[in-house]
């Protein structure tokens, strides 16, 4: 099996992120995740976070910025996701994948809910600490317990 690209696209405004909860079908059912998504072929980085934005929760950005790397080992599947930044925020959250995304809701950077999606927790750590080390952007994880 070949290793999949993703991106994940945290959306914080006033100290509170945006999150969703899966679908229970879906691995991870029921976990709390930023809007995210597979790298579609010749499609850029920030596009797919703004693509992935849209198609999950109708919303839109003026900017995506890459804040860091992770390198995510799982029994079944092995991805590279790219955690995005998404500014200039438009519109209003809505489940627009109900088949990915059951509910839309905004959490204190502080009171994350339980259980989170992969790796979330990690994003939301380098946006409030962010790197300057090039070695400290690529971040691995291996066997996540989904």
């Amino acid at each position: 099996m070949k290793p999949g690209i993703a991106v994940g696209v945290l959306v914080i405004e006033n100290e509170r992120v945006l999150l969703g909860k899966r679908h229970p079908d879906l691995v991870g059912g029921g976990h709390w995740c930023v809007p995210m998504g597979r790298l579609e072929y010749g499609e850029a980085i920030r596009e797919c976070g703004l693509r992935e934005l849209g198609e999950e929760s109708g919303l839109s950005a003026r900017e995506i910025r890459v804040l860091s790397v992770h390198n995510v080992i799982l029994p079944t599947s092995h991805y590279l996701t790219f955690s995005l930044l998404a500014l200039g925020i438009s519109g209003e959250p809505q489940v627009k994948s109900p088949l990915e995304i059951t509910e839309w809701a905004w959490f204190s950077l502080d009171d994350l809910p339980e259980p989170l999606f992969y790796p979330i927790r990690e994003m939301i750590a380098v946006y409030r600490q962010p790197y300057t080390d090039i070695n400290k952007v690529i971040l691995e994880y291996h066997s996540y317990d989904v």
